[in-house]
Order: C-alpha cells, then structure tokens, then sequence
C-alpha cells in the first residue's frame, strides 16, 4: 500500500473529527513521510477532504482544518 493511500485511510479512520495541520504534519513525522501536508492538499484537490471554512473552525484558531468526504473517500479506498 502506498503512502498516499495510508494518508487516505488515516483520514478515513477520523471521518467524525476536524483533522488540523499539525495533525496530518505529526501523523507524517511519525511515519516518516515528509509529503504528508502536500499530499493532503493533493486528496483535497481530488474531492476527498475538504477545508472547513473559517466560522466552523474552534475560536481562536489560525490554522487550517479539514473534513472528510466520506462517500468520495470510501470509493477512493476500494479502488472505484
């Protein structure tokens, strides 16, 4: 499985949350992947993850957070 895909399905596994920044950038650091924050702007590009917009967001936060797409991510992950 590659990385892109594992990014992918930790993404899935925390559908019912905000997934911020610095989540995807430890999630990479711990996995020693390095494209971990690039490769996420790329599944949001797809439709696979979208960014939430700044009134959804917890106050008083600067950094980006995003929401998965389940429906788009499930078929992704089974390959359709």
């Amino acid at each position: 499985m590659n990385k892109t895909r594992v990014l992918a399905y930790w993404f899935y596994c925390n559908k019912d949350k905000l997934i911020s920044t610095h989540e995807i950038i430890s999630f990479g650091c711990d996995n020693f992947y390095n494209r971990a924050e690039r490769t996420a702007r790329q599944l949001r590009e797809k439709g696979l993850i979208s960014r939430v917009l700044d009134h959804e967001k917890p106050k008083n936060s600067k950094e980006d957070f995003y929401r998965v797409n389940v429906e788009e991510m499930e078929s992704y992950l089974r390959g359709k």
